[in-house]
């Protein structure tokens, strides 16, 4: 039995943080002010978004604190990620096939959001994404996920399908 007033910690995920310039993949705790003020992985690898070498850091740990001006996203990796990933975004009951242009990234999905007006979803901050295709116009390879937190700090903006 845990002891008055703990709480269970929380297992970590496989997520995959978009930045500026790399895609970092590694594990993540999501409690506390994890994804809100602060990403911290473990395990953690990078590739270039840009197509060329890949960074090569000197450890495996990678943290960013709470300006995070050069995120974009995170996406989940697995099922409990993308359980986690879909509660913190600002989700709604409208479910639209979207094309997001975020930094160097388009993010096709399907967004949850809580209008369907191009123009209200453009100043949601963050978003949340349904079984994504995420492309690089700058080169590299492209990659999906079952769900994606976008923190719409990039925006370039938002296509609506249909």
């Amino acid at each position: 039995m845990a002891p008055f007033g703990s709480k269970k910690e929380e297992s970590p995920v496989r997520v995959q943080v978009l930045t500026l310039d790399y895609l970092v993949d590694g594990m993540a705790r999501f409690s506390g002010q994890n994804f809100v003020r602060l990403i911290h992985l473990t395990e953690a690898t990078m590739r270039s978004t840009s197509g060329g070498a890949a960074p090569e850091p000197r450890g495996t740990s990678w943290a960013v604190g709470e300006r995070m001006d050069g995120v974009i996203g995170v996406a989940a990796q697995d099922g409990e990620g993308t359980e986690r990933l879909l509660d913190y975004g600002s989700a709604g009951k409208h479910e639209l096939a979207a094309d997001i242009y975020t930094g160097p990234y388009r993010v096709r999905g399907t967004l949850l959001a809580p209008d369907d007006d191009p123009e209200m979803l453009a100043n949601l901050a963050p978003v949340v994404m349904r079984d994504v295709q995420i492309d690089s116009p700058a080169g590299g390879s492209g990659s999906s996920a079952s769900a994606a937190l976008l923190y719409m700090t990039q925006l370039q903006g938002i296509v609506l399908a249909g």
